[in-house]
């Protein structure tokens, strides 16, 4: 995976072009078993495919329809559209659809670890000293 310079993943800068990344994304990394790189410093050609992936869906799917009554119906809309493309055959390559492909790599990938808790869950009491005091 490439990651962009940001504070959740890079700890700190060490001399020019190495980065230390954070207790976060080593453990992430080793849970999930991926390997991760970091951008180059003012390389933003280097973070173009994720924005261009972002901005192919939303040209694809929500150019057609962009107004819903709730949450839910846009997340019902968006699967049904995103089901439509990956059945679509790719142009390139096998003219397989990218649903065929991805079927056909299920049976080499390891099995999905449950997923893994990033939060920090604690149970606080407030007094009446914890409101903001007029003066």
């Amino acid at each position: 995976m490439v990651y962009d310079n940001t504070r959740v993943t890079v700890a700190r800068f060490v001399g020019r072009n190495e980065k230390e990344p954070t207790e976060a994304l080593l453990k992430l990394s080793i849970y999930y078993g991926f390997k991760f790189r970091f951008c180059n410093n003012y390389r933003a050609n280097e973070k173009g495919h994720v924005e261009r992936s972002v901005e192919y869906i939303r040209r694809r799917i929500f150019s057609k329809r962009d107004s819903f009554s709730s949450i839910e119906e846009a997340r019902r809309y968006f699967k049904a559209e995103l089901k439509k493309l990956n059945l679509r055959p790719q142009v390139l390559a096998s003219k397989k659809s990218a649903y065929d492909m991805l079927s056909e790599e299920k049976p080499y990938l390891i099995p999905a670890c449950p997923r893994y808790d990033t939060a920090r869950i604690a149970e606080q009491r407030a007094d009446k000293y914890s409101g903001c005091r007029s003066r």
